[in-house]
């Protein structure tokens, strides 16, 4: 019998690939459309897509439970998003994707701050096991020492502050999560919409497909990573981001002929093996 965790481990994986697949047109665009019409779009598109799945659920409620965590939880996702395009629109896909999977790092210190409940030990090893791998990788790469990898890094930052929230929230009630789902996609629609209009460009019909594209695997991405973290610890589905990275370097490669290098290799298998160790003792994990 498959069991929640392990059904939101497998959701969590589809959703790392996601992810990845948004990226790629984000790339595709690049800075031919400002980042607020990127991200409109990307809200927009998966709002529309929530609502008559949201309509058909006879248990869907537009009463906020938690205002409070829901607020921090809208205001650091949307900015974990608006920073991680930013980025891709500078820099190398693959490093964009790799500072913005960061996020597991700050978990355990988010949940902390918060709840003074401490990670166990082994789940703190095979994040850092993670994350050297992720240095591994990053090693060739020049433009990871520019100013917007940086901005990158903050996305992370952002997004494990947004994911810890998020977990809150289903935690106290699973039901919730159309709800959460449908007042952050709001959210998101709405505060590009003043920046976008003095910013906009003609939108040619391959960036109308780049657009749709970004919106679409924008949602499989919320809706599955929300899905997975109503199944499981935020512990264990956050170092599954990783499989990002891999799927964000074949993109790379097969689109851009960024070609791995030896220590992308490494640095991946190496971030393949964090993440395995992680799972393995996921259930000595408790958030």
């Amino acid at each position: 019998m498959i069991t929640d965790t392990t059904k939101g481990i497998y959701l969590g994986i589809i959703a790392a690939v996601s992810i990845a697949i948004m990226g790629v047109f984000v790339k595709l665009i690049g800075t031919s459309q400002s980042n607020f019409t990127i991200l409109f779009f990307r809200f927009i598109i998966s709002l529309l897509i929530l609502l008559p799945i949201m309509f058909k659920d006879k248990s869907f409620s537009f009463k906020i439970k938690f205002p409070y965590q829901l607020s921090v939880r809208m205001i650091f996702g949307f900015l974990a998003i608006a920073l991680y395009f930013y980025a891709i629109q500078h820099i190398e896909l693959v490093n964009a994707i790799l500072l913005e999977s960061s996020y597991p790092i700050f978990v355990p210190l988010v949940i902390y701050i918060l709840t003074r409940n401490k990670t166990n030990k082994k789940v703190i090893l095979g994040i850092l096991i993670s994350f050297i791998g992720i240095i591994i990788v990053l090693k060739p790469g020049s433009d990871i020492f520019q100013p917007v990898s940086v901005i990158a890094l903050l996305a992370g930052v952002c997004a494990s502050i947004s994911y810890v929230f998020l977990k809150m929230m289903l935690f106290k009630d699973k039901t919730q999560m159309l709800n959460l789902l449908f007042y952050f996609f709001l959210f998101g629609s709405i505060v590009p919409i003043p920046f976008m209009i003095f910013d906009m460009k003609p939108i040619d019909t391959y960036q109308w497909f780049y657009l749709v594209g970004v919106g679409i695997f924008g949602y499989g991405y919320q809706y599955l990573m929300t899905k997975a973290l109503q199944l499981a610890s935020v512990r264990i589905i956050s170092p599954l981001i990783y499989i990002s990275v891999i799927a964000g370097g074949c993109f790379d490669w097969l689109i851009w002929s960024v070609t791995p290098s030896y220590f992308t290799l490494v640095g991946t298998i190496v971030t393949i093996l964090g993440g395995v160790f992680v799972i393995i003792n996921r259930n000595q994990v408790n958030t």
